[in-house]
């Protein structure tokens, strides 16, 4: 009995079926924009405000990245906004404070 695939290894069509289930959404801009991948808890009357690799994402390797580096599973963590998420693995230790 194999292990069951994460999330971001699911190929596109089941991937993005699954993230729908869990509150992701796309949105298709009015001008030339490509197509955005849009977390669930997003406020879209603030969509101006919206910054890639935050919000929302243009396809599907950025959203494979992102699912990837939180840890994403679609039980415990959806990729809301509201979540903080774990740490990718390979983060950098936070830089010291600045001496007083």
């Amino acid at each position: 009995e194999g292990e069951e695939a994460e999330l971001w290894e699911l190929d596109w069509g089941q991937l993005w079926d699954d993230l729908k289930e869990i509150g992701w959404s796309r949105d298709t801009p009015k001008d030339l924009e490509p197509d955005r991948f849009v977390r669930p808890g997003v406020d879209r009357k603030s969509r101006g405000g919206w910054l890639r690799g935050k919000h929302y994402f243009c396809d599907a390797d950025e959203v494979r990245a992102f699912l990837r580096s939180r840890g994403i599973d679609g039980d415990e963590l959806t990729g809301d906004i509201e979540e903080d998420g774990p740490p990718p693995a390979d983060a950098p230790p936070p830089p010291p404070p600045p001496p007083p």
